[in-house]
Order: structure tokens, then C-alpha cells, then sequence
């Protein structure tokens, strides 16, 4: 390795710098009984008022205090049983990407997946499910109030929030290391990242920075990767784009001057390692409030873009269903990127589902891949920062939290403790949606607290049944989306509902079931869950 930190595309991937994505504050009340959820994403989970205990995974079981702090990675399953009135807790989203190179081409990726390079995950090496060690409870408590606290409306607040961010996992990982005797923690390491932070606008040196936290610069390297999921000179190109994005937005600076000012140097390289970062050109980020958008998604990009005041000039959604035909897929498709074409958008939108016809898109406009966060905030939060309106989605979390907090009181007082089931009929199967993996089960069964019907899984986002053979559905009201995208479906439908079995369920019965349009899709943005909170409190 070059004893000077410049960029190299010759590593297969780049590691995890662990962001925050999102701070929740939510109270678990005992009388609510046995609590149990599958995270959605990585969570660190400080508990700060209230007691109980948890089972966490298979077995491990602790007892929940005030004062406690837990790492929860994506898809842990949790059991919570309340002691107290009330818990009150504060949810950290921490979203870990990484850049991974494969077959040539860079695309970023989530710490912990398959082809990362890095299938455990450096933070469920560092800490397995279940509490984070803590050296000072006070200064923690202190911390993750101030990070919820933080407005972030202004690019210098989300900076801001990031930065507090970093040092709360500095000190943490520094409880975690000291305790195996690892000298450099607390010390060395996190002094060298404070001279990175200051002076990554020069010419950073990597026997520098060894002699900063007593290490040969191999051994400072391999050490610094151990603790943070990437190298040093990873850390700092993320570091300076990080920086050059709040040039651009703040200052009237050309693209050469933020080059020279993040450290970079050379336009070229530094216009290259920005689009790898942020997925568009410095251009093109500059201008990107005033650009004509299009979205190609199945996950409704064109809600997330009207939740934030930009309405895309052309939306549409290509993926193949899994009853279509290929030749009808052929035709539907070259329709629709006629019409994407005439159009004429400045950028293009996409999620992975829509990754075969990327080329196609490039040919038509600039294309940026929103890969798939099954944290939807995180998604909003991407898109908002490639249309520059970073404020508008941060005020809609904002207002979203404030409404689903009115909601639960009323909704309690409504449904008490009977049970409630999402249903459709899709692709000509029955589906019932389960409690995790989902936006809209996340916002149904955790956020607003409903009680889940007998046949709603608890480790899935959904379970599927032949129409001829469906379980006992068992459930007090039982909620159907009436949108069917296949005639098909809904004439199975139709058939369902003259049959013995379905005036056996419960909620048939007793006259709840409720028509609604597609929750499953608007639950990815504010203004879909907004919608759905507002028909749940309108039903009879």
C-alpha cells in the first residue's frame, strides 16, 4: 500500500462505517403482556425508564434495566415481558453500507449479506445480540438523549448528528475492546480518527497516523479495520465526500474548488469517487432540486417523491410478475420505456428489481440505484438526498411519529385486545402478512400495537396458502386489500367468499372485515402510512 492515503480501486470491497439512521423513542406498557418482534434492521435499544426481561435469539435471555444498552442485528428475534407500568426506550436504526466490487462493477451493499466480504458483520462480531457493555451510564443516558434531540432539517444538523453519532460508537467500542486488553482502543485509534477529522483536507500519511495510536502503519491498518469495517484510507474518502456534499450545498463553490477543499485534488478522481458514493455526479447534485425526476419501482419511488414535494415527470414499474408470460412481459416493458423516453427526465430512479434494464435507462438519462432497505425510512432518506430535500423528509418523520403516538390511545381503546390479520390475494395465492420484514407490519404491529391474528407468522414478512387449502384464520377483524392487479385473483376471490370456510372465520362472522387499497405499498412512504393510520381510526 502507498504510505500516502490516495484512493485505489484495487480492494474488493469497501467496509462498514456504521451510520445512524433514525432515533425513535417508544414505550412499552406491561399490560400490553408478552411482547415479541423480529428486528426490521440493526438496532442499538437504551432502555431509559422501566424493567422486564427479554429472550433474545433462541436463548439468550437478560434482564432489561434502566440504563442498559442492547445491539439488536437485522432479523433478531425478540420476547419482551414487562415488569414495570411502563418502559420507555430509544430506538438507534444503524444502517452499516458497504461498496462491493463484483464483476467489475461497484454497487453498495449492506454489512453482513452474502458477497460483502464481511458475512458476519463487524458489529455482530464486536457484539452479539444482546447488551453492549457500558463504562459510564450517566454520559451514555446524556448522549442518546442529545442525538434525539438534534433537528435534522438543516444539512448541518444531519452532519451534526452523524458526528455525535460516531463518538457514541467510539466510546462504545472502546468499553467493548478494553476489556480484552487492547491497548490501542480509547487511545490511539480514536486519536488518529480525530486527526483525520481535522485535517483531511491535506496530505494524510499512513505512517502518520501509526505513529499517532503506536503502530507500524501494516499493523495501525489492520487494527483500524478491525474496529471500524474498512480501512483508513476508505474512511477517509467517505470522510471528505461526506464533507464535499455539505460544500455543494452550502457554499457557492465550483466543483474544481470543493475538489481542492475535501482533499481530493484532481476534479476527475474526486468526480469519480463522488458518484461511487453518492450515485450521481457533483453536477447533477448541485442541481438536483430542479431536476425532472422518473422512477422505475415496485416499491412506489413515486410516493416517496410526493411525500417530499416532487412530482416525477413519468413513474412506472417493469418488473415481471410471477403469472406473466415472458413475451407479454416484452411488450409491456418496451411500452414503457417508450413513454420513459418521451418523457425526456434529467435522472432516472430504480430499484434492484429494475437492475435488468439499466442500460436501457442510462441510454435515456443519468441513472441512480436505490438498493432495497427493508427500513423504509432509510429508503425515503436516500431519495430525499438525491432530489435535495433532505429537510421535507425529516419534518414528515417528525410528524409521522407525533401521529402515530395520538393513534395508539384510540386505536387501544378500539381494539382492545382482539386480534387483527392483513390479507390479500395475489399471484393466485392467499397471503397473510406476518409481524417483521416489512414496512406495513412494522407500522401495524409494532408502531401502533395491534394484536396479531392466529395465523399471522411471527419470523416472516408473509405466508402464502392455496385457496383450496387455507388455515383457520382465527382472527377478531381481518382487514382484505381490494386492489387485485390479475382478474384471476380477484375471481378466487369471489369463489373464497361462497365457501364454508370463510364464513367460519371469525371476523366473516361478525361482520369485520374491512376492504382496504394496497397498505402493502403505501406503507413505504409517510404519506401511505399517514393514510393507512387515518383508515384504521376511521373504521366503523
Amino acid at each position: 500500500m502507498n504510505s500516502a492515503l490516495h484512493g485505489s480501486d484495487r480492494g474488493r470491497s469497501f467496509g462498514s462505517l456504521p451510520l445512524l439512521s433514525s432515533v425513535y423513542r417508544r414505550s412499552l406498557r406491561a399490560a400490553a403482556g408478552v411482547r415479541r418482534f423480529r428486528t426490521p434492521a440493526r438496532m442499538l435499544v437504551y432502555t431509559a425508564e422501566g424493567e422486564g426481561t427479554a429472550t433474545i435469539g433462541d436463548s439468550r435471555y437478560v434482564v432489561v434495566k434502566p440504563g442498559s444498552l442492547y445491539h439488536l442485528p437485522l432479523g433478531t428475534q425478540v420476547e419482551f415481558v414487562g415488569r414495570s407500568a411502563d418502559t420507555k426506550l430509544y430506538l438507534l436504526f444503524v444502517e452499516t453500507p458497504v461498496l462491493i466490487k463484483l464483476r467489475g462493477k461497484w454497487q453498495t451493499g449492506d454489512s453482513g449479506k452474502k458477497g460483502t466480504g464481511d458475512e458476519e458483520g463487524w458489529l455482530d462480531r464486536l457484539w452479539p445480540a444482546g447488551e453492549v457493555p457500558v463504562e459510564d451510564a450517566a454520559a451514555l443516558a446524556e448522549r442518546i438523549m442529545e442525538l434525539h434531540r438534534v433537528r435534522t432539517d438543516d444539512p448541518a444538523d444531519r452532519s451534526r448528528l452523524q458526528l455525535l453519532f460516531q463518538r457514541l460508537m467510539h466510546e462504545l467500542v472502546s468499553v467493548t475492546a478494553s476489556g480484552d486488553g487492547s491497548r490501542w482502543i480509547g487511545g490511539g485509534v480514536a486519536q488518529s480518527l480525530d486527526y483525520i477529522h481535522s485535517r483531511f483536507r491535506d496530505k494524510i500519511k499512513l505512517e502518520t497516523l501509526g505513529d499517532i495510536s503506536g503502530f507500524t502503519p501494516t499493523s495501525y491498518s489492520r487494527e483500524f479495520k478491525k474496529m471500524y469495517g474498512l480501512s483508513p484510507i476508505d474512511y477517509l474518502n467517505r470522510y471528505r465526500i461526506e464533507q464535499a456534499k455539505q460544500m455543494l450545498v452550502e457554499r457557492n463553490r465550483s466543483i474544481k474548488d470543493v475538489s481542492a477543499e475535501s482533499g481530493f485534488g484532481n476534479e476527475f478522481y474526486f468526480s469519480r469517487m463522488f458518484k461511487r458514493h453518492v450515485g450521481m455526479s457533483p453536477s447533477h447534485f448541485v442541481r438536483r432540486k430542479n431536476l425532472r425526476i422518473a422512477a422505475a419501482s415496485t416499491l412506489r419511488f413515486q410516493d416517496m417523491l410526493e411525500s417530499l414535494g416532487v412530482s416525477p415527470v413519468y413513474w412506472a414499474n417493469c418488473h415481471k410478475a410471477k403469472t406473466m408470460d415472458r413475451s407479454t412481459h416484452q411488450t409491456i416493458v418496451a411500452g414503457k420505456i417508450a413513454e420513459l423516453r418521451q418523457a425526456a427526465p434529467d435522472l432516472i430512479l430504480c430499484d434492484d428489481y429494475h437492475r435488468p434494464f439499466l442500460e436501457q435507462f442510462k441510454q435515456i438519462a443519468p441513472t441512480v440505484v436505490i438498493r432495497l432497505s427493508m427500513d423504509w425510512q432509510v429508503n425515503n432518506r436516500r431519495i430525499s438526498e438525491i432530489v435535495g430535500r433532505e429537510a421535507e423528509a425529516e419534518r414528515n418523520f417528525k410528524l409521522l411519529e407525533r401521529k402515530i403516538e395520538e393513534a395508539r390511545g384510540p386505536l387501544r381503546e378500539r381494539y382492545g385486545s382482539e386480534t387483527v390479520t392483513i390479507m390479500r390475494v395475489i399471484h393466485k395465492l392467499i397471503r397473510i402478512q406476518g409481524l417483521s420484514n416489512h414496512p406495513m407490519n412494522d407500522l401495524i404491529y409494532r408502531d401502533l400495537g395491534l394484536k396479531p391474528g392466529f395465523c399471522v407468522p411471527s419470523n416472516a414478512m408473509n405466508v402464502e396458502f392455496s385457496p383450496d387449502k387455507y388455515p383457520d384464520m382465527d382472527t377478531d377483524h381481518l382487514f382484505v386489500q381490494n386492489v387485485f392487479f390479475y382478474p384471476e385473483d380477484e375471481t378466487i376471490f369471489a369463489g373464497m367468499q361462497k365457501s364454508p370456510e370463510w364464513q367460519a372465520i371469525r371476523a366473516v362472522a361478525n361482520d369485520r372485515v374491512r376492504s382496504t387499497p394496497n397498505w402493502v405499498g403505501m406503507s413505504w412512504s409517510t404519506s401511505g402510512r399517514m393514510r393507512i393510520i387515518e383508515e384504521l381510526l376511521q373504521q366503523p
